[in-house]
């Protein structure tokens, strides 16, 4: 299957990440043992109302 493109999305909408490529640690064994991993990751914008967390899913 290989890597799957990165979308961004929100209320207001969706953009594909073409150029976005993050590393994130996974546990190996949940993902052989098929079983759905789901991150949040913290993040902080240019504004005060910008903090938010994106939430990964790592679908095997």
């Amino acid at each position: 299957m290989g890597l799957m493109a990165l979308h961004w999305g929100s209320l207001e909408g969706s953009n594909p990440l073409d150029d976005f490529h993050p590393r994130f640690e996974v546990p190996f064994r949940d993902l052989l043992a098929e079983e759905h991993v789901h991150l949040k990751v913290p993040y902080q914008g240019s504004g005060v109302d910008k903090n938010g967390a994106w939430t990964v899913k790592f679908t095997p």
